[in-house]
């Protein structure tokens, strides 16, 4: 029988946190689920945990382990896609969970309104050492700058204002803060970008560009951990980082721009592509750690570099790419140390006047002294 919603769980080196996530799945009050764990080549005691649900669930929970390690969660969540069944996905990751009436609420949505793709702008954040779906232990909060909504309401069917809403990150680029249709993935062919940075982003874009009706609602049913040590956290050298991320956006700029082609939008208001292609390399530049490289060496560095992982382009090309991303690099660092130097010639005409002000503070205080003075001589 097909159940009413698929768990899709990305996992890489879970085994502090996959048995809470379970575990919260375990004791939800809606039980028309299956859950597929997609393992990216873990190696601690992750899949040894998992297994050990196996009995509890029963044929519920699936294990699927990758052959080879991607390094992020795209290619895990487009394997848990294809071998998913239920009518709609949810998207959870590893070290999270979700409230025990998480999936009823879902569901009764889900039948209440007839729509592909349902955004939830509220969720719960727990501290890192420890999670509960207990509400009395939980901080509510809210993604971003969007209205937040009281009833459901739809998100505008303006594309124009759709693009504003995720260009100005108003809108969560997480995977988990959507509940979408399985036709709907299939239908659009919508895949997450594997083996490179801003994935999940990528699909957000493409979901809310392609979807006809988007319902916004007040349910907060996501307890996100907030961890010191979350993947998401660079903690690598610089430069590997920066590769990572160069090689990101140019990926990233050929899926978009290719998808963007196709859409009757963006060829009426090409504006638009160029402002989504701008947003997305402006993003990775600035996470990426792209300028702190810059900054302690060369554009020569940087320029052999970027050439080495373009070798799979012809010379020319290549170099075009490479010099006008080095380029663009050395620009915005010279606008952040412009704003730099702005701000702190803000600080010290700030600490000039300061110190002017307290000078004439004292000039009147000896003044009033010596008034007080010349009175009591008169007196």
């Amino acid at each position: 029988m097909t159940p009413s919603i698929s768990i899709v769980i990305p996992m890489y080196n879970a085994e502090k946190y996959i048995g809470e996530c379970l575990d919260s799945i375990l004791n939800q009050t809606f039980q028309d689920y299956e859950i597929i764990v997609v393992d990216d080549c873990s190696t601690d005691n992750s899949c040894a945990i998992v297994e050990s649900y196996q009995e509890k669930f029963g044929d519920k929970l699936k294990l699927i382990r990758s052959e080879k390690n991607s390094g992020d969660g795209g290619l895990p969540r487009n394997i848990g896609i294809k071998n998913s069944c239920g009518e709609f996905i949810c998207f959870i990751d590893n070290d999270d969970a979700i409230t025990p009436t998480a999936l009823e609420e879902l569901n009764k949505l889900a039948e209440d309104f007839k729509v592909d793709v349902f955004y939830f702008e509220k969720y719960y954040r727990a501290a890192d050492e420890t999670i509960s779906t207990d509400k009395n232990f939980l901080k509510e909060e809210i993604m971003k700058e969007i209205i937040s909504v009281k009833p459901p309401e739809f998100l505008s069917d303006d594309m124009g204002e759709r693009i504003y809403f995720f260009s100005e990150n108003k809108i969560s680029w997480a995977p988990w803060s959507f509940f979408i249709r399985r036709e709907f993935f299939i239908k659009n062919n919508i895949e997450f970008p594997s083996y490179t940075c801003l994935e999940d982003a990528a699909v957000v874009f493409y979901t809310i560009c392609l979807a006809e009706k988007i319902l916004i609602a007040p349910n907060i049913f996501y307890v996100w951990r907030h961890r010191h040590d979350s993947l998401t956290k660079n903690f690598a050298p610089p430069l590997t980082i920066m590769l990572k991320r160069a090689t990101s956006i140019f990926k990233l700029i050929y899926i978009l721009d290719n998808f963007m082609s196709k859409l009757d939008f963006f060829q009426k208001f090409p504006s638009q592509r160029y402002k989504v292609l701008e947003m997305f390399t402006r993003h990775n530049i600035k996470e990426g750690k792209i300028k702190e490289y810059l900054l302690t060496n060369s554009g020569y560095d940087l320029d052999a570099l970027i050439r080495r992982e373009l070798d799979y382009m012809d010379n020319d090309t290549a170099a075009l790419i490479s010099f006008l991303f080095c380029r663009m690099n050395a620009w915005e660092t010279i606008l952040d140390r412009t704003e730099e130097q702005v701000i702190e010639n803000l600080k010290k005409d700030i600490a000039r006047q300061n110190f002017i002000i307290q000078q004439q503070n004292s000039q009147i205080e000896k003044l009033q002294t010596y008034i007080h003075q010349l009175k009591s001589d008169k007196d």
